[in-house]
């Protein structure tokens, strides 16, 4: 019979609490130290503020329009009544009260947060003596009962909250002591009248929290107090990182707003915690932390990140990427529970002209969000006897579709591919169908209007472009392209002169111009072919199987077509994800990673023009893969116990920093491993969809033998230990994290789980005795 124990951990850090250093662990005893319930707050939380008044440039948006993914909606703002600077009030601008009221409870029907924000840039609020406090408590009360707001946000701002004495856990200043005990009671007001905690949040600007590393008084460091007294009433602080100055980081270096250095390290300050002249402030837990940004660059006076920025930024933040500037996390692995984003403001996300409409929405979502970030591996597994397989197919006909493009085109897109797996000799643009076929939209038979494909040949891209019966047009490139990097490839058709240019990594590579190649080249609707699979544009394979055909083997992502000639000279490659426009016919961004549809998402008319994936062949293709132009990860492809792609080889050419992930096709297998697995720099290893993966020891040794010069994170997949009174899970002289993982004993008794004389850090695991 088996006995299976299940032990969650969960650690509520304090300063560096919850290493433990010790020789053996054979049993693990886990003390709860709080465990905060979440379930009813947002996490991860995309927090904005919303406009309570029009402005030409960010207009006014009804309240319970504003776009589905913020889940917490700050209104802006309930300031002093006209003659104080305490007593507080909110009057919905543009609605009515009962208006207002009823658009409130429909957002909190749908789970969201509507909080009220109390002060504001230009509407100080000063507590100076308990009247004032109380009729602060009052007003504040009553504003809440009012209109049923689920919280309050303090931004107290300027003359606000000063310092001159004391220390953070002992202040001296009225207005703070005052705010304080105002805080407290509102919390426990609302708490007696509805039977729930009240949801409260902060948004200091940087000088009243990090400030306060460069000095302790006026209005550095003044919210430090606060934050320390409230700190366990606390739901998320989001500190305005911008309009600011430049700050003090925890390492004693200076950053600068609008830079990934400033948002990762004035983020892990707070995290952390730094000293004062003040005394010391501890740090709050990831899940009370979200970092708060303009919506766009004329939203506020500096500090607005590009989307691509941002990401490298909360990707190496969050233990999801590489570092991307000079600033060095001092928890290695990062903090991948911080809580979300805050932006000012929702009616600046909202326009179209101040970046993209709904650019933060998005950012959050592709940070924070459930979608993927892939790309798709073709193995080159099609012939003429196993045709239609491993490939992408796009139909162009019945009806037609508008990535038929026949005039003027762009197209491009990234690839990978390994140095030998595209084996084609050098080739023509009249004989490309000869090359390992990347892009085909072939028309077989000679005397319609034309067709076009981009091939692999001696290594180096070959573009043909055909019109009727004549001889073919296109380029030859010069660049080597499977040299194993991604390599964004742009090709541009002009259908009055013929020519043709390819651009490599936004250089240009060639160029030509033939008559051959000018004109209409759209596939003829309607038309009659004895031919199979004629009407699509098709990725990864020749479209007929034709004896003698050759197959792309590499990687494929972001697909763009365009009816324009995007590109005429040089130009920077995306450092994103591609979006569409007014010339996007069809745009693939390859991140379903599963089914057998490949999603078009340009929005042209008459589309969309959905892609079916066709998988097949001795060793199924394609397959998806986190591997992508936009995230530094390294790929375990195998299961095997070592060689190309397996985790044994992949952690051997590791450089130190990088992160190890394992590839989609990889789920609910096991790697077993013959002997342990050395690691003597530092990694982190995890599994992105989630304990899909196991690893299991050997006999007579653990998974991994972590060195002294080791600092690991081991993040969501299940380590299984050996049968032998060696056979456990990790030996460890280094530095390691264990992050949701599940270790599970398959022989208690005989062998120790984890022998350690180094420093282990667990969060959130599950031990198991089986």
């Amino acid at each position: 019979m088996q006995h299976r124990y299940f032990y969650q951990i969960f650690l509520k850090k304090k300063a560096k609490s919850t290493q433990m250093k010790f020789w053996y662990i054979n049993i693990l005893f886990f003390v709860f130290t709080g465990i905060r319930l979440m379930g009813q707050n947002p996490d991860p939380a995309l927090i904005g503020y919303w406009h309570n008044w029009n402005d030409p440039n960010a207009p006014y948006i009804e309240i319970d329009e504003v776009d589905s993914r913020y889940n917490v909606i700050n209104v802006a703002f309930a300031v002093p009544q006209s003659g104080t600077d305490y007593l507080m009030e909110f009057i919905p601008e543009s609605v009515s009260q009962l208006e207002f009221i009823n658009q409130v409870q429909l957002l909190q029907g749908l789970g969201k947060k509507v909080v009220i924000s109390i002060g504001g840039a230009t509407a100080p609020v000063s507590l100076d003596n308990v009247t004032e406090r109380d009729a602060f408590v009052n007003s504040v009360n009553s504003i809440i009962a009012t209109y049923g707001f689920d919280g309050i946000d303090i931004d107290f701002e300027g003359s606000s909250l000063t310092v001159s004495g004391g220390t953070i856990a002992s202040p001296v200043d009225v207005k703070i002591i005052h705010l304080i005990d105002a805080i407290r009671q509102i919390m426990s007001d609302y708490y007696s009248a509805n039977g729930k905690k009240l949801f409260l949040s902060m948004a200091p600007e940087t000088a009243f929290v990090q400030g306060g590393m460069a000095a302790y008084g006026s209005i550095w460091g003044a919210y430090l107090p606060v934050i320390d007294a409230l700190r366990d009433s606390l739901e998320v602080l989001h500190v305005q990182l911008y309009n600011s100055g430049s700050m003090y980081g925890i390492d004693g270096n200076i950053y600068s707003q609008g830079t990934a250095d400033f948002i990762v390290s004035m983020t892990e300050a707070v995290i952390q915690g730094f000293n004062t002249s003040g005394g010391m402030f501890n740090g709050l837990s990831p899940q009370k932390v979200a970092v708060a940004l303009p919506a766009c660059p004329n939203a506020a006076g500096g500090g607005y990140m590009d989307p691509g920025e941002l990401k490298a930024a909360l990707d190496y933040l969050r233990g999801l990427g590489t570092q991307p500037g000079t600033y060095e996390l001092e928890q290695f692995g990062g903090y991948p529970d911080l809580r979300g984003l805050m932006t000012w403001s929702i009616n600046w996300d909202a326009v179209s002209s101040c970046g993209s409409s709904y650019e933060f929405a998005n950012s959050f979502e592709n940070n924070f969000g459930n979608s993927g970030a892939y790309s798709l591996k073709f193995l080159a597994s099609g012939s003429d006897s196993t045709p239609d397989i491993d490939r992408v197919k796009i139909p162009l006909d019945a009806p037609a579709r508008p990535i038929d493009v026949g005039g003027n085109f762009t197209i491009e897109f990234w690839m990978k591919a390994q140095p030998g797996d595209n084996t084609a000799q050098e080739c023509q643009p009249s004989s490309w169908y000869f090359g390992n076929v990347v892009i085909d939209r072939d028309v077989f038979n000679d005397g319609d209007y034309g067709d076009y494909g981009i091939v692999i040949c001696d290594r180096r891209i070959v573009v043909g472009v055909q019109r009727g019966n004549l001889a073919h047009g296109g380029v030859v490139g010069n660049t080597i392209v499977d040299d194993g990097s991604w390599h964004h490839i742009a090709v541009t058709r002009n259908s009055v002169t013929g020519g043709v240019a390819l651009y490599v990594d936004g250089i240009l590579d060639a160029i030509s111009n033939s008559s051959h190649s000018d004109q209409d080249i759209s596939y003829r609707d309607g038309r009659s072919t004895g031919y199979p699979d004629d009407p699509t544009l098709v990725f990864g394979a020749e479209k007929h199987d034709y004896p003698g055909s050759l197959y792309f083997k590499g990687k494929l992502d972001e697909f763009r077509l365009s009816n324009n000639i995007r590109y005429t000279t040089n130009f920077t490659v995306p450092a994103k994800p591609m979006k569409t426009d007014a010339n996007t016919v069809g745009l693939y961004h390859f991140d379903e990673g599963s089914g057998l549809v490949l999603n078009d998402f340009s929005g042209a008319t008459g589309g969309p023009s959905h892609g079916n994936i066709l998988y097949g062949g001795t060793t199924v293709g394609p397959q998806w893969s986190y591997d992508n132009p936009f995230q530094n990860y390294l790929e375990v492809t195998t299961t095997n116990n070592s060689g190309t792609g397996s985790l044994r080889q992949v952690i051997t050419d590791a450089s130190p920093g990088s992160i190890i992930v394992f590839a989609p096709h990889l789920n609910d297998q096991t790697i077993y491993l013959n002997t342990p697995i050395p690691i003597n720099k530092a990694l982190i290893i995890m599994d992105l969809n989630a304990n899909k993966i196991n690893i299991q020891a050997s006999g007579t040794g653990p998974v991994f033998n972590i060195g002294s010069t080791g600092r690991v994170v081991l993040k969501s997949f299940n380590v299984i230990s050996g049968t032998g009174t060696s056979g456990r899970m990790l030996n460890n002289q280094g530095n390691v994290v264990l992050r949701d993982v599940e270790l599970t004993d398959i022989n208690p008794g005989s062998g120790n789980c984890i022998l350690n004389t180094g420093t282990v850090q667990f969060q959130g695991n599950t031990y198991i005795l089986d």
